[in-house]
């Protein structure tokens, strides 16, 4: 259980870093798990390290990380932030080469009102200038967040420099994290990785909170038809006998949404 500033920490910056969150042998399970899936995802090819690279679906298709993904440690942070009825968004692996230039997972804007959270667990120590994934702090507010807007531009061209400073020199906030430890963020938030070594690794997970009303529903619709894997389960969540998972689906299923990950 996260405390009442916890929560209202993450209410104001967006964003939460809760450490050694799993044990180091669940730390080394989580691991050897995510180099099976993604060992099986790329048909035994292994990692070529000459670029970012991601897979999609990740959780989903493993039982324990499917596990991982409704941990009390880990839904029970999603609950009390987003409320008891949160829906699954979709989850993902990387492994990274070079910076993530400064930028907001808003579904291209859609997220104005409507949060969603990403929970995220790196495989390496990251550190301010090893790769850590930083944000801007509060610029998941929309007060904020349209300011730095200019930032979208030095995604698609990192020499660019719209507050006349570099990514790396742009002011925000380094999450540094162990293995172990899980950090969570708006995704409408600015966030962005600098210095890293190629290799580093992380699992994401989003969630959204209930649709509360016929325009959140609207959204989730537009971000389940603009996306590939996002707002989709495989059939072993609605017939799972953990009520997280089939709560989550089940909600879903009454959006009309699909329910596998193809």
């Amino acid at each position: 259980m996260i405390t009442a500033e916890q929560v209202l920490h993450f209410e104001t910056f967006g964003f939460l870093v809760l450490r050694k969150l799993l044990s180091a042998d669940e730390v080394n399970s989580v691991q050897r798990e995510f180099d099976a899936v993604w060992l099986r995802a790329s048909a035994g090819q292994p990692w070529s390290g000459e670029k970012t690279e991601s897979c999609q679906p990740f959780c989903e298709t493993s039982a324990p990380l499917t596990n991982l993904a409704v941990d009390d440690r880990i839904h029970g942070t999603i609950e009390q932030l987003l409320g008891t009825s949160a829906i699954w968004g979709a989850s993902n692996a990387t492994r990274f080469v070079g910076d993530s230039s400064w930028h907001a997972d808003d579904y291209g804007g859609l997220l104005k009102t409507y949060p969603a959270i990403k929970a995220v667990m790196y495989m390496d120590t990251v550190e301010k200038d090893t790769g850590c994934l930083r944000i801007i702090p509060g610029s998941h507010h929309r007060s904020f967040n349209r300011p730095l807007r200019p930032l979208d531009e030095q995604n698609l061209d990192p020499s660019l420099t719209p507050f006349g400073v570099s990514g790396t020199n742009t002011p925000g906030y380094p999450m540094e994290t162990q293995p172990g430890d899980v950090l969570f963020f708006d995704v409408r938030a600015y966030h962005g990785a600098f210095g890293g070594s190629p290799g580093r690794s992380n699992i994401q997970m989003v969630y959204f909170p209930e649709p509360a009303n016929i325009d959140e529903v609207e959204i989730l619709r537009k971000i389940y038809h603009e996306t590939q894997f996002h707002l989709r389960f495989p059939e072993s969540f609605l017939n799972s006998d953990q009520p997280r998972l089939k709560s989550m689906a089940s909600k879903l299923v009454e959006l009309g949404f699909e329910t596998k990950t193809a």
